[in-house]
């Protein structure tokens, strides 16, 4: 078997056809071979680096220009890349870290130095996914999301300024005093209580001085 390139492509107007894929798996035998569709491949990587099941989110023509599904970033920088055409039939492939994962006809899931990557000569543009960003500080959502959160709840991710900024005032020392005035009726506490408040080396120390 070979693998021959397309010389052109002849518009010869528009018939129904079927896209073949197995529920979950999305994989189907064809000639003996173990093939499946090259988006579904794709999004299904996503998924699992989202902490889902595998399955089907997208098709290439999603992708156009700056536009794409939700956290794929035009030239974004990730170790999850992949490359998109929309000519013809579509097709994607892409790479995770240095290695190339592919779908194709003929071949099925080819992964390593016979996949195509995302940069291949068969793509006019490439994305990469960058499910969350945290240049402006925000939360890990738990699990594994890119980087694995196993705390069970979201975790703050502060910003240099942010953390600066939060490690200033713990070096300042203690807070200034907070004072409250708590007004009772007649009765054992007499006519007023006057609360006063202090925050000393992080721990609350209550005052209470009864006129």
């Amino acid at each position: 078997m070979s693998v021959q390139r397309v010389l052109s492509v002849e518009p010869d107007g528009v018939e129904e056809t079927w896209d073949i894929e197995v529920q979950d798996s999305h994989s189907f035998v064809s000639d003996g071979l173990i093939s499946h569709n090259c988006s579904g491949f794709m999004s299904a990587i996503e998924s699992v680096i989202r902490g889902q099941k595998p399955h089907r989110r997208w098709a290439t023509g999603a992708f156009s220009g700056k536009t794409a599904p939700p956290g794929w970033v035009y030239h974004g920088d990730s170790p999850f890349r992949i490359g998109i055409t929309n000519a013809g039939v579509g097709h994607t492939a892409g790479t995770i870290a240095k290695t190339n994962v592919e779908s194709r006809g003929g071949a099925g899931v080819v992964v390593g130095s016979r996949a195509r990557g995302y940069n291949d000569g068969l793509f006019g543009s490439w994305y990469g996914f960058q499910p969350g960003k945290y240049d402006s500080g925000g939360y890990i959502p738990p699990g594994l999301n890119l980087v694995y959160n196993g705390t069970g709840r979201p975790e703050p991710v502060f910003t240099t300024q942010q953390a600066n900024a939060l490690m200033s005032g713990a070096a300042q020392g203690p807070a200034q005093p907070v004072v409250v005035e708590l007004h009772a009726k007649e009765g054992a506490l007499g006519d007023f209580i006057d609360v006063r408040v202090q925050d000393h080396q992080q721990q609350l120390i209550s005052v209470i001085n009864a006129s």
